[in-house]
């Protein structure tokens, strides 16, 4: 209270005070109240909007606000002035537009929708100073293209400033605004500060930033080279990616970027569209829906326990996933990046530079991120031919046994699915032969041993989820196997996988033996359509 009103003082056995004035004798019992003296004349205060006019110092705001001000005519009013006056006048009432969070100039508080609101709560408006909000403009503007701010910006900024419920000194830290978004400011931010007839008003010498102006999702919501992309992270992402509370890298894709990809917006059907830049064949549907946001998931990434800063190094990136789906990957290293469709057509994306947000890097590219089409048994049979050494024994038992179909289909291997891989090095391979674990020949004659063969080699492809050496927590415990026993002769047809960090992950089978992912064998050519091939030292078993 006294930060308020410092010239109030709370003597011995009063503990209150009214406004700026010190009460000198409490308690005062008459016939029909109770009476206070104080020691000065109280005057009525201003709203809000009032007090807002009063300073040059807070014009820059004002301007702003009053940008969201419009009057109405308002004809109930007007039928009661002019039984009142006799006049014919037009009246007309001040309203705000959606991009304000309440009306400063209202004394009708309603925090919970009950009448009696006001009597325990009212508003807060915070006014930066005009140097700090043109600076501010300043900024936001930098990309946009233009001298104005669109409509949502301004809002932002406005209910930024807004708070539906009393501010205090004290609280500052533990009181949300009208975004449910924390403070950016402290108390010594604070050059002035009053208690008005609606609601606190707070001077500062900073601005109080929105979520959307300083996370990952502001590089591509700022800048107008980047509509499309914004547009998909508005439909499926906007709220996780703008939580300064939450780890994530993006891949900027400009909207010429996705445009030589063949993505666009059809503004007369309101829907994407997909034109193929080879075939020049256009799809305006769900399904150039369904292409675009597949590639928009992976433009972000988890970075919640990788905490990268930049690319320079190498490894796997998990993208951001669709409801009920899990994501897809990407591979990168020294500043480049691999989705399973610039494998396929031999093309990366490049790391030209990075910024830094609050809640993680951004990453300015060119080139395109692309999902793969292929079938699994096409990137295993691709990763045989470029690395016989490390897939080559395994995609020869794999392309001869009985679950291989012709299109290098694998039977019990969805298409559109997502799995994990793991594929033992000849050098494991051979191990197993010797241990008498797996069969010598690639065509064994006894049904026997094609059974067991074709049930090993499906127990090597995890289902339903992707597990990369990434250190992700989340992604750890029981695999589940392409393997089905219908015959119930082997019932744990499942694995456990453990994942540690980026050096170490490994998987265990139902005999106890231990498989370690060879982190060193790790490439670009791992990443498939909805999957992630790795090399491991030792084969596993269910048969």
């Amino acid at each position: 209270y006294k930060s308020f009103y410092p010239g109030t003082n709370f003597p011995a056995k009063i503990d209150f005070a009214v406004g700026d004035a010190n009460v000198l004798n409490a308690d005062i019992i008459s016939e029909n109240g109770v009476a206070h003296e104080i020691d000065k004349v109280l005057t009525p205060t201003l709203s809000l909007e009032r007090y807002l006019a009063t300073k040059q110092e807070y014009s820059e705001f004002k301007k702003l606000l009053d940008r969201s001000a419009f009057y109405q005519a308002h004809y109930t009013l007007q039928t009661r002035y002019k039984a009142l006056t006799g006049k014919d006048d037009t009246i007309f009432v001040k309203f705000y537009t959606s991009g304000v969070s309440f009306s400063p100039g209202s004394e009708h508080f309603l925090g919970g929708f009950s009448s009696s609101d006001a009597q325990a709560d009212f508003y807060t408006l915070l006014v930066p100073s005009n140097q700090a909000l043109l600076a501010y403009k300043q900024y936001l503007l930098k990309d946009w293209g233009s001298t104005q701010l669109s409509p949502e910006m301004e809002g932002l900024l406005l209910r930024s400033h807004m708070y539906t419920t009393a501010l205090w000194p004290g609280k500052i830290s533990s009181t949300r605004n009208s975004l449910a978004q924390n403070a950016t400011f402290t108390a010594a931010n604070i050059l002035d500060k009053k208690m008005l007839s609606n609601g606190n008003f707070y001077y500062l010498d900073k601005v109080q930033e929105a979520n959307e102006f300083r996370t990952v999702f502001s590089k591509p919501f700022l800048n107008s080279n980047y509509q499309l992309q914004t547009k998909g992270l508005n439909r499926v992402i906007r709220s996780e990616i703008s939580d300064p509370e939450m780890e994530w890298g993006l891949f900027m894709q400009s909207d010429a970027q996705f445009s030589a990809a063949g993505y666009s917006f059809n503004e007369l059907n309101n829907q994407y569209q997909y034109t193929d830049p080879v075939t020049g064949a256009t799809i305006v549907s769900d399904i150039a829906r369904d292409r675009f946001l597949r590639v928009l998931y992976s433009t972000v990434f988890d970075n919640s326990f990788l905490h990268l800063k930049n690319l320079s190094g190498q490894g796997f990136l998990k993208g951001s996933k669709g409801e009920g789906e899990d994501a897809e990957y990407v591979y990168y290293k020294n500043n480049e990046v691999y989705a399973s469709g610039n494998i396929e057509k031999g093309t990366k994306l490049t790391i030209n530079s990075v910024v830094e947000t609050v809640n993680g890097p951004v990453f300015y590219t060119s080139g395109n991120l692309l999902f793969g089409e292929q079938s699994l048994g096409a990137s295993i049979k691709r990763l045989a031919t470029k690395y016989p050494a490390l897939y080559g024994k395994f995609y020869d038992y794999l392309s001869k046994s009985s679950i291989w179909a012709a299109g290098d289909v694998i039977t019990g291997v969805t298409a559109g699915a997502n799995y994990t891989v793991l594929i033992p090095t000849n050098a494991a391979i051979d191990a197993a032969i010797a241990e008498g674990r797996w069969p010598a020949s690639s065509t064994p004659s006894s049904q026997v041993d094609i059974d067991k063969v074709a049930a090993n080699l499906q127990y090597h492809f995890l289902e339903k989820r992707i597990y990369a050496p990434d250190g992700d927590s989340e992604k750890q415990g029981i695999a589940v196997t392409a393997f089905k026993d219908l015959d119930q002769v082997d019932p744990n047809t499942s694995m456990v996988v453990k994942n540690t960090s980026t050096t170490e992950m490994y998987f265990t089978d139902r005999f106890d033996r231990r498989a370690n992912v060879i982190i060193a064998n790790s490439n670009e050519e791992q990443v498939a359509n909805r999957a992630l091939i790795h090399s491991i030292d030792k084969v596993l078993l269910v048969r």
